[in-house]
């Protein structure tokens, strides 16, 4: 408690020291407001917001952001392993075609029906580096990937509609058996106009995602369940013979097999990057997260979103997630592949303009 002395002068008067004075307006003073961090960012290590970020850019659009390492369950060095397949369709004569990716480099990577609208024929092929994987990976472990499609519609024709989502926990064989027109109606189904394209992305769903897996690399038996979703995208009303590109992309963290790398443990030979292990004690953590900025898993009207990155439902995912994490990693190597993958969806775009 301040105490202010009083000084009586001659003639009744009281005067207060100056001194007094001074610590009167100190005391009154308003303590400085303290900067606080973000509500998002409460709880979480140093460095962690940066790899939140890249880990959900790679979530929201595969096709543009490079793959990071989760780490977990890994006391080895890893490697990233990206597969890739980009093939060219021709709608039914009834204008219909469906197609999904079963998470896996190898058989049932695309997976496509041409057979009409209530068809169930499915031809399935592998991703265009399959054979690379499996000479030289013994395991992988599904980080992010998705497929997406652009039917080229000339603009006097009528275009068609799009439908795109993801089915989580299911089997290629349950898939085969379904028609374009049945998994069209499934409630996961987004809607949108057929000349805008489409993307549908793959998503973890419990642990099972985050585990190494040799299936990934030899291909899964039709009767497997999933390990991650499996997105899909399904075209009808669309005038016959329409070209659909279709585009497949899946990230890996693989283990490299005996002939490929000197397996062993040894403080001189770490992950070379950082990984989500360093930052998040479980998957579980690492997801609750993230999980409030992930966009949606059904992307339409998504031309805008191939070959760059200003589509509007990726532009607010990833104008959140940037907001609570930050721009993701800035390393020479992750830079470098986020340009390089720019550069290969600006050639995609610029060949499927030549189909037109």
């Amino acid at each position: 408690m301040l105490t202010i002395f009083k000084k009586k002068k001659k003639g009744g008067g009281v005067t207060i020291d100056a001194s007094s004075v001074a610590a009167l307006a100190v005391s009154k003073r308003r303590p400085r407001a303290r900067r606080t961090r973000s509500r998002s960012l409460a709880g979480l290590a140093p460095g962690s917001s940066g790899f939140a970020s890249a880990y959900l850019n790679t979530l929201n659009d595969p096709f543009e952001y490079p793959a990071v390492k989760l780490g977990y369950d890994c006391f080895v060095p890893s490697s990233l392993h990206t597969a890739y397949l980009r093939q060219k369709i021709t709608t039914n004569a009834d204008g219909s075609f469906a197609v999904f990716s079963f998470p896996g480099s190898g058989t049932g990577f695309l997976n496509t029906n041409v057979s009409g609208a209530a068809g169930v024929t499915w031809t399935n092929a592998s991703s265009a580096n399959a054979a690379a994987a499996l000479a030289n990976y013994t395991a992988a472990r599904f980080i992010s990937g998705g497929i997406r499609a652009i039917a080229l519609v000339a603009d006097t024709n009528p275009s068609g509609v799009l439908f795109a989502g993801t089915q989580p926990i299911i089997s290629m064989n349950t898939l085969y058996a379904t028609s374009p027109t049945t998994l069209s109606s499934y409630v996961s189904s987004n809607i949108g106009l057929g000349t805008h394209g489409a993307v549908a992305l793959s998503r973890p769903q419990d642990n099972d995602s985050f585990v190494f897996w040799s299936s990934h690399i030899t291909s899964w038996s039709a009767s497997a369940l999933s390990q991650a979703s499996v997105p899909y995208i399904v075209g009808l009303g669309f005038p016959a013979s329409t070209s659909v590109w279709v585009e497949v992309i899946q990230n890996f963290e693989v283990l490299q097999n005996n002939g490929s790398a000197v397996i062993g443990l040894s403080n001189d030979m770490p992950n070379s990057e950082p990984t989500a292990s360093d930052y998040f004690a479980s998957p579980e953590r690492l997801m609750s997260a993230i999980r409030p900025y992930l966009s949606n898993a059904g992307i339409m009207d998504a031309v805008g979103a191939v070959g760059t990155k200003i589509h509007p439902a990726l532009g607010l995912a990833v104008s959140a997630a940037r907001h609570a994490f930050g721009h993701g990693r800035n390393t020479p190597s992750y830079d470098a592949a986020i340009h390089s993958r720019s550069k290969m969806n600006t050639v995609v775009m610029e060949e499927m303009k030549e189909e037109l």
